[in-house]
């Protein structure tokens, strides 16, 4: 079964055997299924259960809220809930990804993260990595947001302080950037604390050769990371997650090389 983000939840229950025939609770975990691996939700209401039977012509329970309930209150729960709304539980999740498989953007993600441990120049940024995939498997989507950021900016860091001309090129924008930090001068990883997150991608962006199309994707994640890494009542949705990684691993953490420590 072809299951790009394209594919259309009529699409879907087509090809899965007799839907039609299911109860309500199998119906249930496999309309989680889809707007998890599909539309890419990290969480599910009640609401977006119901819209699923309607978007399909099939008739609706009269209590959705009891079976949401009742397949969270199984022994093995199919469902978890908390404030967000509900999602499957990993067996359940896992279940299903091997009867229909993963999203094909999901695959090329976590692909693109698996093959990266030996492109990596420091055991540093392998550990910042191995969370990224820890929190993208298991859909915890805003965690894969920050973590996918901290990858990025420790090896941002690590890029300066890997070349002597470009440290120096360094330290001489800080004054530039901001008077009241021109005493600072960075020579490890550590120094780079005196400095904001923002203050060190406009250091970097000002730098000879450095590319505006990349200081603007560092800027723009940036903001996506303080957006999320926050309390808030905005919805993460797994597009946004893919974009994030592919977008940060290819054209910083592959763009920029640093050598091997």
């Amino acid at each position: 079964m072809n299951n790009s983000t394209r594919q259309t939840l009529g699409e879907f229950v087509a090809g899965v055997p007799g839907f039609a025939s299911k109860n309500h609770p199998e119906r249930i975990r496999l309309f989680g299924w889809y707007l998890h691996a599909v539309r890419g939700q990290e969480r599910f209401t009640a609401s977006d259960v119901i819209k699923c039977y309607e978007e399909v012509h099939l008739a609706r329970p009269a209590n959705m809220s009891r079976f949401l309930i009742s397949l969270v209150e199984k022994r093995s729960p199919d469902l978890l809930r908390d404030p967000k709304g509900y999602r499957l539980a990993r067996p359940a999740r896992d279940q299903l990804d091997n009867a229909f498989g993963k999203a094909e953007v999901v695959i090329a993600v976590e692909a693109l993260l698996t093959d990266l441990p030996g492109k990596l120049a420091d055991e540093g940024e392998r550990l910042f990595l191995t969370e990224v995939l820890t929190c993208y498997r298991h859909g915890a989507l805003r965690a894969a947001i920050v973590m996918t950021w901290n990858l990025a900016y420790d090896h941002l860091t690590r890029w300066i302080l890997d070349d002597p001309q470009r440290l120096a090129d360094f330290n001489a924008g800080i004054p530039k950037r901001n008077p009241r930090k021109g005493h600072i001068v960075v020579s490890t990883r550590n120094d780079f604390e005196d400095l904001k997150e923002d203050e060190v991608v406009d250091i970097v962006g000002a730098l000879p050769r450095f590319s505006a199309n990349v200081k603007r994707l560092l800027k723009e994640k940036l903001g996506r990371r303080n957006t999320y890494a926050h309390p808030s009542t905005l919805t993460v949705m797994r597009p946004q997650v893919d974009e994030m990684i592919t977008d940060l691993v290819n054209n910083v953490v592959l763009h920029l090389p640093v050598k091997q420590s």
